[in-house]
């Protein structure tokens, strides 16, 4: 429970990150005591950045990553110069791979991440997805557009690719979802199977109308009904945010 304290306290709340903050809310859940699954958020230049991370495994291991996550997160933003998502997962990348491998051994894990760059006087959103999508609802629509992340996590690998930067302008009443997959693969309802992409999607698409307190209610109680006696397979992390 102490460690779980610690944790928190390094994550700490997204609201005492900006009073620009649009209207937000987060579903945080973590499987064990302390999370592999974290949330990051800064003000700079201007910008206003938010992330959702998943880390390799979860409990003590995925906590450490998160950590360590966190820790080089808040390194590469401070740097002068206001980055993309897509360059600071570069570096973020870069970083793993210096400081978790020697010549010895090869460390794969890290973390699947997805990130946006709001710019606060144009409302125009720069988004890169490490494997982690992130999914847009425009007002009006009944829909949720979907787009997906590049197919390289946040760890080693043989031939790292650049990854890609997405652009979006977001008008007032667009959503946007961010979110590890402990969501969507808790097993149970009637025949104890995992929950889905699809049900997840359904469901949000079903809420748009509520405020995200609400919706956050709603996504709650979702999860809940659905996982019943079942043990929590993952840690979750569900953010919405309303423009």
């Amino acid at each position: 429970m102490y460690a779980h304290r610690i944790q928190m306290g390094v994550l700490k709340s997204i609201d005492r990150t900006s009073k620009h903050l649009p209207e937000h809310s987060i579903f945080f859940k973590p499987r064990d005591i302390v999370s592999g699954d974290f949330y990051w958020s800064i003000e700079k230049d201007g910008y206003l950045y938010v992330a959702v991370a998943d880390c390799t495994g979860h409990g003590v291991p995925g906590a450490f990553l998160t950590l360590l996550g966190t820790s080089f997160l808040n390194e590469i933003a401070l740097q002068e110069e206001a980055l993309t998502p897509a360059e600071i997962m570069m570096q973020l990348r870069a970083k793993f791979i210096s400081e978790l491998n020697d010549n010895e051994e090869t460390f794969r894990d890290g973390m699947d991440l997805s990130m946006i760059r709001l710019n606060l006087s144009s409302n125009v959103i720069d988004w890169t997805g490490a494997v982690s999508p992130i999914w847009i609802l425009r007002a009006g629509n009944e829909k949720i557009d979907l787009v997906g992340g590049d197919k390289q996590s946040i760890c080693f690998t043989e031939k790292p690719e650049p990854y890609t930067s997405h652009q979006f302008y977001m008008e007032a009443g667009d959503q946007i979802f961010m979110f590890s997959d402990g969501y969507s693969d808790q097993f149970g309802g009637p025949k104890g199977k995992k929950m889905n992409r699809g049900k997840m999607l359904a469901l949000f698409e079903n809420l748009q109308s509520e405020s995200t307190a609400g919706q956050r209610t709603e996504i709650i109680d979702h999860f809940n009904n659905w996982k019943g006696k079942e043990r929590q397979v993952d840690d979750v992390c569900v953010l919405i945010m309303k423009f």
